[in-house]
């Protein structure tokens, strides 16, 4: 019985506005957090559940909000591709110079 009430206990949702939430943890400012939510489309936050909307009230999911902050996080480590090389030839290259040192006088 005891570990099906600890259960319960762990998996307890806790909620906050973005004011509470931002003054129980001072390292996510109220413009940072509110600039996070205006952009949930575009960085994973709205797919990652920790936002809730109860009618104009915005609400942090903490479990879940920390569980995005931790996968940007990985996201982050995640190798990248190197830059593609240009395809600007020696003498486009060469072209762009002169108009930069003739003070943009174009020659053909």
């Amino acid at each position: 019985m005891k570990t099906q009430q600890n259960e319960s206990i762990q998996t307890a949702w806790i909620y906050s506005t973005v004011k509470q939430f931002a003054e129980r943890y001072p390292a996510f400012t109220v413009g940072g957090l509110r600039h996070q939510i205006f952009h949930e489309d575009t960085n994973g936050l709205k797919k990652s559940g920790a936002i809730v909307r109860n009618g104009r009230k915005v609400l942090i999911n903490e479990s879940k909000y920390f569980a995005w902050v931790e996968s940007q996080n990985n996201s982050a480590r995640e190798p990248k591709q190197p830059p593609k090389p240009s395809n600007v030839g020696k003498t486009e290259l060469a072209k762009m110079r002169s108009i930069l040192t003739e003070g943009g006088n174009v020659k053909n």
